[in-house]
């Protein structure tokens, strides 16, 4: 991963969470090698697209992060068709079908081959989806990993796409995205492509972001990277423990895929296999003597990469639920853990008076209390006690270390 680790070390300096620069990190990857290598895997091709949305609440740094891949893959690469922020179904397709996306390459057999890709960094998915959601939300399920996808439009006549390669990094807050969870206009098949990379924790508070001291010389390695990742192309092959390993992972995950309960975790589980190989691809020609060559070692990187972002994506789908109250009772949750798990009870009655009348507050706290996701404790400074609310980890700990006069 020497360009992934070189890209982190360049964005130490700002406030960016960690996840939102790694993952920004392989889809600039993925657009730079584009259609040129892939993974057959029998009836199936894999391209090393990605569909990459950052969730998190405003001034989070999801744009921010966004912007340096961007700004990095244009000045290393830029001959790489991007498109505008917010377009339509009908702009992306036109371009695509046009002479002015192609590109071409000579295979390994000595065959010239031509393909059409476009990388899309969307700055509010919601601005992005606005003008036709469904029809922009089948076009992303159906041109996905596809041989040539067909455009047919009413009075405009068709587009075909050869060998279409599409690449998208976007960025939402959480309350939308659970919106559209709850009203299933995220739904389906593109659920199952979407990466949702959501932070609740900002990252480290950096009064003077600063570049580190060897920004330039770590500026130039990345650039330099990218610029040979076109000369790239081929299959991927496998080494036998990473097909090993890849057979008892396999059959592993669909058990847990099948056991899950939660539709949306369900669906992204039925088909992490194919954003797991993905990632692994990009992970490859991260290297800076990229090989076309799929290891275990690969592998085992690319599901912790994968498992760090599993933990708080059930949080979005949970609160999507119909439940009207599931929402408020998810954003006390993440107040209490953005504050280090503990509040006095005022304030987060305070924080949470702008979006509960006093009746639904009530009711809110009381389920979380009966079903032990929170917890009340008395805290005791001086003469002063204050009614605290925790999280049961910070709970278990303050019981532990004798902060908790009386529990309630």
């Amino acid at each position: 991963m020497g360009f992934i680790q070189d890209y982190l070390e360049y964005n130490n300096g700002n406030e960016c969470p960690r996840n939102f620069h790694m993952w920004t990190a392989i889809v600039i990857l993925s657009a730079a090698v584009s259609r040129r290598v892939y993974v057959k895997r029998g009836y199936f091709t894999h391209y090393p697209g990605l569909y990459v949305a950052l969730v998190g609440e405003q001034g989070d740094g999801k744009s921010s992060a966004k912007d340096i891949g961007k700004d990095l893959l244009m000045e290393a690469l830029p001959d790489v068709p991007i498109a505008a922020s917010v377009t339509t179904r009908e702009a992306i397709c036109k371009f695509m079908a046009s002479s002015e996306s192609i590109r071409t390459y000579t295979d390994e057999n000595g065959q010239l081959v031509e393909y059409h890709p476009y990388t899309l960094f969307v700055n509010e998915l919601k601005n992005f989806l606005s003008v036709n959601p469904s029809g922009m939300i089948n076009f992303l399920t159906d041109v996905y990993d596809v041989s040539n996808f067909i455009n047919e439009t009413k009075g405009k006549g068709t587009d075909i796409i050869p060998k279409p390669f599409l690449t998208m990094l976007a960025c939402e807050t959480p309350e939308w995205m659970i919106k559209n969870f709850r009203l299933e206009t995220i739904t389906g098949g593109f659920s199952r492509r979407l990466i949702i990379v959501y932070e609740i924790d900002s990252g480290t508070i950096k009064p003077r972001p600063a570049p580190p001291e060897n920004s330039k010389v770590l500026f130039a390695k990345l650039k330099a990277h990218l610029k040979q990742l076109p000369l790239l192309k081929g299959e991927f092959k496998w080494t036998p423990e990473a097909t090993e390993f890849w057979d008892l992972w396999y059959v592993k995950n669909k058990a847990v895929a099948n056991d899950c309960t939660d539709p949306i975790m369900r669906g992204y589980l039925k088909t992490k296999h194919v954003q797991l190989i993905k990632v692994v691809m990009n992970l490859a020609i991260a290297e800076y003597e990229p090989k076309l060559l799929l290891t275990q070692d690969l592998f085992m990187q690319g599901l912790a990469i994968l498992d760090s972002i599993e933990k708080n994506m059930p949080k979005l789908s949970v609160a999507a639920g119909r439940n009207d109250l599931a929402l408020p009772q998810q954003q006390i949750i993440e107040l209490l853990e953005r504050s280090g798990g503990i509040l006095p009870e005022q304030e987060l009655k305070r924080h949470s008076a702008k979006d509960l009348n006093p009746n639904e507050q009530f009711a809110v706290l009381n389920f979380l209390k009966s079903t032990k996701q929170i917890y009340y404790g008395k805290q005791v400074q001086g003469k002063v006690e204050r009614m605290m609310i925790m999280t049961e980890a910070h709970y278990a700990k303050e019981v532990k270390a004798g902060n908790i006069k009386e529990i309630v």
